[in-house]
Protein backbone atom coordinates (compact mmCIF):
# COMPACT_ATOMS: atom_id res chain seq x y z
CA UNK A 1 0.00 0.00 0.00
CA UNK A 2 1.19 3.56 -0.59
CA UNK A 3 2.13 5.56 2.46
CA UNK A 4 -0.68 7.56 4.06
CA UNK A 5 -0.96 11.26 3.27
CA UNK A 6 1.05 13.77 5.26
CA UNK A 7 -0.53 14.47 8.62
CA UNK A 8 -2.48 11.20 8.64
CA UNK A 9 -3.27 9.88 12.09
CA UNK A 10 -4.59 6.35 12.56
CA UNK A 11 -8.21 6.16 13.73
CA UNK A 12 -7.17 3.98 16.66
CA UNK A 13 -5.79 7.13 18.30
CA UNK A 14 -9.40 8.08 19.06
CA UNK A 15 -9.13 5.42 21.77
CA UNK A 16 -6.54 7.52 23.59
CA UNK A 17 -7.98 10.02 26.06
CA UNK A 18 -4.89 12.25 25.74
CA UNK A 19 -5.19 12.31 21.94
CA UNK A 20 -8.88 13.22 22.02
CA UNK A 21 -8.29 15.94 24.61
CA UNK A 22 -5.51 17.38 22.43
CA UNK A 23 -7.68 17.33 19.30
CA UNK A 24 -10.60 19.03 21.00
CA UNK A 25 -8.64 21.46 23.16
CA UNK A 26 -10.01 24.97 22.94
CA UNK A 27 -13.43 23.92 21.62
CA UNK A 28 -15.20 24.57 24.92
CA UNK A 29 -16.50 21.02 25.03
CA UNK A 30 -16.78 19.36 28.43
CA UNK A 31 -15.31 15.93 27.79
CA UNK A 32 -16.13 12.82 29.78
CA UNK A 33 -14.57 9.41 29.20
CA UNK A 34 -15.70 5.93 30.21
CA UNK A 35 -13.47 2.88 30.14
CA UNK A 36 -14.99 -0.42 29.15
CA UNK A 37 -13.56 -3.82 28.43
CA UNK A 38 -14.50 -5.62 25.26
CA UNK A 39 -13.76 -9.03 23.91
CA UNK A 40 -10.80 -8.99 21.48
CA UNK A 41 -12.60 -11.00 18.84
CA UNK A 42 -16.21 -10.27 17.90
CA UNK A 43 -16.35 -13.31 15.60
CA UNK A 44 -16.23 -17.07 15.97
CA UNK A 45 -13.17 -17.80 13.82
CA UNK A 46 -10.18 -16.07 12.27
CA UNK A 47 -11.65 -16.66 8.81
CA UNK A 48 -14.92 -15.02 9.85
CA UNK A 49 -12.99 -12.07 11.27
CA UNK A 50 -11.05 -11.50 8.08
CA UNK A 51 -14.22 -11.85 6.02
CA UNK A 52 -15.83 -9.17 8.17
CA UNK A 53 -12.82 -6.87 7.88
CA UNK A 54 -12.44 -7.26 4.12
CA UNK A 55 -16.04 -6.10 3.62
CA UNK A 56 -16.61 -3.62 6.48
CA UNK A 57 -13.30 -2.21 7.80
CA UNK A 58 -12.23 0.66 5.56
CA UNK A 59 -8.44 0.21 5.59
CA UNK A 60 -8.76 -3.52 4.81
CA UNK A 61 -11.40 -2.91 2.11
CA UNK A 62 -9.02 -0.40 0.50
CA UNK A 63 -6.07 -2.79 0.76
CA UNK A 64 -8.08 -5.56 -0.88
CA UNK A 65 -9.15 -3.25 -3.72
CA UNK A 66 -5.54 -2.26 -4.34
CA UNK A 67 -3.93 -5.69 -3.97
CA UNK A 68 -6.46 -8.03 -5.56
CA UNK A 69 -5.86 -6.87 -9.15
CA UNK A 70 -2.13 -7.43 -8.61
CA UNK A 71 -2.70 -10.97 -7.32
CA UNK A 72 -1.37 -10.04 -3.88
CA UNK A 73 -4.55 -10.03 -1.80
CA UNK A 74 -4.75 -13.77 -1.07
CA UNK A 75 -1.27 -13.79 0.50
CA UNK A 76 -2.15 -10.87 2.77
CA UNK A 77 -5.51 -12.42 3.61
CA UNK A 78 -3.84 -15.69 4.58
CA UNK A 79 -1.40 -13.80 6.80
CA UNK A 80 -4.28 -11.94 8.48
CA UNK A 81 -6.03 -15.24 9.21
CA UNK A 82 -2.77 -16.63 10.63
CA UNK A 83 -2.31 -13.60 12.90
CA UNK A 84 -5.93 -13.64 14.13
CA UNK A 85 -5.60 -17.29 15.04
CA UNK A 86 -2.92 -16.28 17.53
CA UNK A 87 -5.03 -13.55 19.18
CA UNK A 88 -6.45 -14.73 22.50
Amino acid sequence: MPPPPEGFQPPILWGSEDHVRELLAGTGLDLEFAREETKNMAFDSAEEGVSLMETKFGPVVTAKQALEPKGKWEALRAEMVRVLRRVP
